[in-house]
């Protein structure tokens, strides 16, 4: 059996990550759990990020008294019991997929916890950084 591989796809919002995650879906990843619907009049063919895990970080974020455009991060914290929610949630979605692409811009941020969890189920990691010139993401 090969070793599961999840891609993590990381920058700014409207900075093409939706693109990039479409990219790596259809190269045979999948986006686990439920897709976020498709915006029409922001991004028409959808964001590529699954409603748990934006859920999950809200999570993370509301629990160490966070928000998404917060400006330290030092004090993130994560309860045991939501760690241990996403770790079985995330070992049946590579039960059920084997690769999985997972892209939300607040993992910008949460990046170390989605590492540990990442390495406690013993998966080939893979990061991707998609960096656009920042007046375009601002306009």
């Amino acid at each position: 059996m090969e070793t599961p591989s999840v891609v993590l796809v990381l920058g700014m919002h409207r900075s093409g990550t939706s693109s990039v995650a479409e990219l790596i879906a259809h190269a045979g990843y999948q986006v686990p759990g439920d897709q976020l619907p498709v915006a029409e009049e922001v991004n028409a063919r959808g964001f590529w990020e699954s409603r748990q895990v934006v859920d999950f970080n809200e999570r993370i974020l509301s629990e160490s008294g966070l928000s998404w455009f917060s400006l330290q991060m030092s004090n993130v914290d994560i309860s045991d019991s939501l760690y241990s929610e996403m770790l079985e949630w995330l070992t049946l979605q590579i039960k059920l997929h084997q690769n999985l692409v997972i892209k939300d811009p607040r993992i910008n941020i949460l990046l170390p916890v989605w590492c540990r969890l990442l390495d406690e189920l013993s998966v080939d990691l893979h990061i991707v950084f998609v960096n656009r010139y920042p007046d375009f993401v601002a306009s």
